[in-house]
């Protein structure tokens, strides 16, 4: 879009969530862009309901302004909707429950697989059975899938990641790992993730050895 100077989120009970203002010469220049996360805290410390309880369903607005000075408005809908997790499968063959995936930790247990190396899923058609609102239900909508697989590889003494990701839309639920990909090393982690049509998504992890 473009170039703005002030951004403001405000949430489904016009409570301010979000105050970004440039200053100096960023001020001056624009910023076009923004991407951030929140914090992780596993369920065990936050509840699903307390998170979900933070950020309640309704129209979220977006405004700001732009460095010559005209104003920029946009809504989007915040659901509590959350996609089922995605059950992956290498070449054919489904992933353990609980992998260990750090060959350095006792436990480790990535599934051995040769080349090539396909990673599918079935598709996701129901909410998520545990989290969320509605749970179980299948009125959803799945906007795309997207498979990210990572190694270690040595870069001149130096431990360096290296990864690929394709974004794929719902009616794909397979992606074959490049052969030039899998050259590199031959231990790898996965995630595939599943986004509904309001962008909430659910991810699964896991990993292979060749």
């Amino acid at each position: 879009g473009d170039p703005w100077k002030r951004l403001t989120i405000e949430d489904a009970r016009e409570k301010k969530l979000l105050s970004i203002f440039a200053r100096g010469r960023a001020r001056l220049q624009g910023l076009t862009e923004l991407f951030f996360e929140s914090a992780e805290p596993p369920f065990d410390e936050l509840a699903p309901e307390d998170f979900f309880a933070r950020f309640p369903e309704g129209t979220y607005e977006v405004e700001g302004r732009t460095i010559e000075g005209e104003e920029r408005e946009s809504d989007v809908e915040v659901t509590h909707a959350m996609p089922a997790p995605p059950e992956p499968l290498v070449n054919g063959e489904a992933e353990p429950d609980d992998p260990e995936c750090d060959p350095d930790e006792a436990g480790y247990n990535a599934r051995a697989v040769t080349a090539p190396v396909t990673i599918s899923w079935p598709a996701v058609t129901e909410t998520h059975p545990d989290i969320g609102d509605p749970q179980g239900s299948t009125d959803i909508s799945i906007f795309s899938y997207e498979v990210v697989v990572e190694t270690e590889i040595d870069v001149a003494g130096e431990e360096f990641t290296t990864k690929i990701s394709a974004v794929v839309p719902p009616g794909v639920t397979s992606m074959t790992v490049p052969a030039e990909f899998l050259a590199q090393s031959d231990e790898f982690k996965f995630e595939v993730l599943v986004r509904e049509e309001s962008w909430n998504q659910t991810a699964t992890e896991s990993c292979f050895q060749l």
